[in-house]
């Protein structure tokens, strides 16, 4: 019997303000006001038995944001990309993700002047601006391996 191992991708993405003081807190959600810069950190992790190689990542940005480029730490940014109306980054890791292991992708981002942009008496915005990051493909091994595209063919999106 022979028994073969996945790699298994899982990942996450927090927000925080860089004006935040210590603790420097990321959390899902960030609310406040649109003159202060926000840093995303982006988490991929492996949990499976095997590492995984030639790992991209993509983050689609939404329409209101201005991406800081120059805190894309290799990542490459696309000012038109289909369903992302701010643009998406595009992260392909060098070296594989370890049994275990994780890397962090990071990036800054304002909000671009609107006057479309509204707020309750709660303070809470409107439109509110949802920014999500997707695994889009990574492999068995470093040349030769196995290929994984998820959220195509059957397989389940990262």
């Amino acid at each position: 019997m022979v028994t073969v191992v996945h790699p298994a991708l899982a990942i996450a993405k927090s927000v925080k303000f860089s004006d935040d003081v210590a603790p420097l807190t990321w959390r899902d959600l960030a609310e406040g006001n649109p003159d202060r810069t926000l840093n995303y950190r982006v988490v991929v992790s492996n949990t499976a038995g095997t590492p995984a190689h030639n790992v991209t990542v993509v983050d689609c940005v939404p329409d209101g944001l201005v991406v800081d480029q120059s805190s894309l730490g290799g990542g490459i940014f696309t000012s038109t990309a289909p369903g992302c109306a701010g643009g998406q980054i595009t992260w392909t890791l060098t070296g594989p993700i370890a049994v275990g292991g994780s890397q962090t992708l990071t990036y800054s981002a304002d909000f671009a002047a609107a006057s479309s942009f509204t707020s309750n008496a709660a303070g809470v915005g409107s439109p509110r601006q949802t920014n999500t990051a997707a695994v889009t493909r990574y492999e068995s091994f470093a040349t030769g391996g196995r290929v994984y595209t998820p959220g195509t063919g059957g397989q389940t999106a990262i």
